[in-house]
């Protein structure tokens, strides 16, 4: 009597898609977070372009091979996948358009600085010291990082200037910043 696994070679092509996507997708969260960094989208927009990325492949995967879901918990296994793999390389395709393909008109706007966040939150980007600030947009606040040698500076600073340019998708990209 055969076993279910008895005559299979290895993993099936879906398998180790599955995998190469899960790879792909963590490493890709590094670069997410970098662009993320310089653009005005809410993390609830990046949730909501992983959540119908993921719902949307699973689908076509069921309709495609309706047989390979054999339980509810391979459909689930895939739905997380989907969100992880596929959601995080949607995400980041979406961030590195808006960021790159700009309408190349800089406005500089002067934003009020709600917060000085501590030492914690020193970063060095290209050797050089940037720190963090929250400032007020509209009706929430965004967390910044200003280029500068001295905390102090951060510190009595009242605003930040940034030039900004309108991306692909109308969300506006922060090209530039200086404390006033």
């Amino acid at each position: 009597m055969k076993t279910k696994n008895e005559g299979k070679k290895g993993m099936s092509f879906r398998e180790h898609l599955s995998t190469i996507t899960i790879i792909a997708g963590l490493a890709s969260i590094i670069f997410i977070e970098s662009i993320f960094l310089d653009t005005f989208i809410s993390i609830s927009t990046l949730l909501i372009i992983m959540g119908v990325t993921s719902l949307f492949i699973t689908t076509i995967l069921f309709i495609l091979k309706p047989h390979s879901f054999t339980s509810i918990g391979d459909g689930i296994e895939t739905l997380i996948f989907n969100f992880v793999g596929m959601g995080s390389l949607c995400c980041l395709l979406f961030l590195w358009i808006n960021f790159n393909y700009t309408d190349k008109v800089r406005r500089v706007k002067q934003y009020e600085i709600v917060q000085v966040v501590g030492l914690e939150s020193r970063r060095f980007i290209n050797g050089k010291r940037h720190y963090g600030v929250r400032v007020k947009i509209g009706p929430s606040t965004k967390k910044v990082y200003v280029q500068t040698r001295y905390i102090s500076k951060v510190e009595n600073a009242k605003n930040v200037d940034m030039s900004i340019e309108k991306g692909y998708f109308n969300f506006d990209v922060i090209k530039a910043r200086s404390l006033r």
